[in-house]
């Protein structure tokens, strides 16, 4: 079995080198779209291959995802260990209650979308034990040494003691219901057994993937230690004939679920490519990137990497508000920042100005956005889907405005089958009360229910359209990574754990300074710099 590892920096096209590269395997595999396997992390990045591979096959992309080997690491071990639905912890509703029940303090699970690590939330202690109890599993080394990395960096987190008392409570409540986290996937699979005290070496379960001769695995420096173990246990199939590494040590910024691109970089290779040139950055932003890598006090290393051709420029732009004051409803724009509060306190700024965004990965937008749309055409004297409708429905309040049972009767697939559009004319005969129906016939429902008001104001001022696909997106750098935009505005403000865990840690150092990078080199064009009133702590960025 041979290995090959492919460095792609920020915007180098390196999703699409790997189709070709996987496109090359199935047809010399003898052409069989399940002789090849790709791995991820992510849900989205899994998603993505599966489309593109799906365009490129001619093979529906359920199938793939059903029948075929691209997945998640943790769906691979879900599915040969032969997990049950009712068994697995999830995000689920039952999942959290479980969970809860069983630390008897109010506690759900939470799979971080853009890591596609897994993390507690919930009752502050029981929610801090938990989540050093995760990242110890990830990163396979003893508690107390998790513990007293996050108490030395500013993380709130519990005493070893309190810790263990929630970390017994919850793992003697799984082996008695016979449930699993995901965490447990990977240890099982990968041949592991852990303890508070550390691991030890058991035999793996489940069988290896049969059939599957190749395997492109991407995003490898957002492994952890557990998660290249079972990467490596896939890649010693007796059938596997080579495998492709594929990833950027300079863009690992997941340390908080236990990733480490320095497992990516030890695997032994027979040949290593780095992709030559950056088809984003321009100049200007790619040098700031690599200044910010330079900045590392171990692990940099210089990729040769060539600029994008096209002009750019690096934009000191002073304070948020105005930032905010320059920018436009219909100049696609990224904003993008540290901390959630940050984001927030940027989505206050653009919702006073009446500027439409969205917040990247908002799992209610979608809800959101078809509900106002139902509600913004019945209000204009137009009609609407019954789908759409239904969604409206189910978030209105019932409460004084629905006929008894209306919510119920739009669940249903045969309502929605028997209304082919939905008039202004016909709200009493879905279910609304009298006068609710003039209300919302009105116009009167944008309060009615969360994100409505805005996704209205917006309509009103610059068209139903563009409220609901803005052209500003906001988020954190880490929601971001990967996505890319035209102009690019990044906020430099950190919070004072960040900079006082930086100045501690030389890993959190160094992360930061990774941080930086991928939060600059989202840019096409123009990167502007900013800064929110009164901030106390900023990215020392070398402008």
């Amino acid at each position: 079995m041979q290995v090959a590892r492919l460095v792609g920096g920020a915007g180098t096209g390196k999703t699409t080198e790997l189709m070709r590269v996987i496109e090359a395997a199935k047809n010399a595999l003898g052409g069989s779209p399940f002789s090849v396997g790709f791995t991820s992390f992510t849900r989205a990045a899994r998603a993505e291959a599966v489309e593109r591979a799906s365009a490129a096959w001619n093979v529906p992309a359920e199938v793939l995802a059903q029948d075929g080997w691209f997945r998640t690491v943790h769906s691979i071990a879900y599915r040969q260990l032969g997990i049950q639905k009712g068994e697995i912890l999830d995000e689920s509703k039952s999942s959290a209650q479980w969970v809860a029940d069983a630390l008897k303090v109010n506690v759900r699970t939470i799979i971080d979308d853009d890591s596609g690590y897994m993390r507690y939330s919930g009752e502050k202690s029981a929610a801090a034990a938990l989540n050093a109890w995760e990242q110890a599993r990830s990163r396979m080394e003893p508690l107390e040494t998790t513990i007293r990395r996050a108490a030395r960096l500013g993380d709130p987190v519990p005493s070893y003691a309190v810790c263990k008392q929630y970390i017994d409570r919850y793992e003697s409540a799984k082996r008695l219901d016979h449930r699993f986290d995901f965490s447990d996937l990977l240890a099982r699979f990968s041949g592991v057994r852990f303890s508070p005290e550390g691991f030890e070496e058991t035999d793996p379960e489940g069988e290896l993937p049969n059939g599957v001769k190749a395997w492109v695995m991407d995003e490898q420096q957002d492994a952890s230690a557990l998660v290249d173990r079972c990467c490596r246990r896939l890649a010693s199939g007796p059938n596997v004939q080579w495998v492709y590494i594929s990833g950027d040590p300079m863009q690992s910024i997941f340390g908080f679920g236990g990733s480490d691109s320095r497992f990516f970089m030890s695997w032994e290779v027979a040949k290593e490519r780095v992709m030559p040139k950056t088809w984003r950055c321009p100049a200007p932003v790619h040098k700031l990137g690599e200044a910010c890598l330079m900045r590392m006090k171990r692990g940099y290393w210089d990729r040769k990497i060539a600029p994008a051709d096209h002009d750019g420029e690096v934009i000191n732009g002073g304070y948020a508000e105005a930032v905010v004051g320059k920018l436009s409803a219909t100049e696609p724009t990224l904003i993008i920042a540290r901390c959630n509060y940050i984001i927030d306190a940027w989505s206050e700024m653009l919702e006073k100005k009446g500027l439409p965004f969205a917040k990247l990965k908002a799992k209610d937008r979608t809800k959101i956005v078809r509900a106002s749309n139902a509600l913004w055409q019945i209000e204009h004297g137009q009609h609407c889907s019954p789908e759409d409708f239904a969604v409206a429905v189910e978030l209105l309040p019932a409460t004084g405005n629905m006929a008894r049972g209306a919510k119920k009767m739009w669940e249903s697939q045969q309502t929605l089958r028997h209304w082919k559009v939905v008039f202004p004319s016909d709200l009493e005969d879905a279910g609304m009360k009298p006068e609710f129906a003039d209300r919302l016939r009105k116009g009167e429902w944008g309060g009615l229910f969360y994100g409505g008001e805005r996704w209205r104001a917006a309509a009103k001022k610059h068209g139903p359209e563009l409220a609901s696909k803005p052209m500003i997106r906001v988020g954190t750098i880490h929601a971001a990574k990967g996505m890319e935009a035209d102009t690019v505005v990044l906020s430099s403000t950190i919070s004072r754990r960040i900079s006082e865990a930086q100045g501690i840690d030389q890993d959190q150092h160094d992360e930061e300074r990774r941080v930086e990078y991928v939060g600059v080199t989202r840019a096409r064009r123009r990167l502007i710099v900013a800064t929110e009133t009164g901030a106390d702590y900023k990215m020392r960025l070398p402008l």
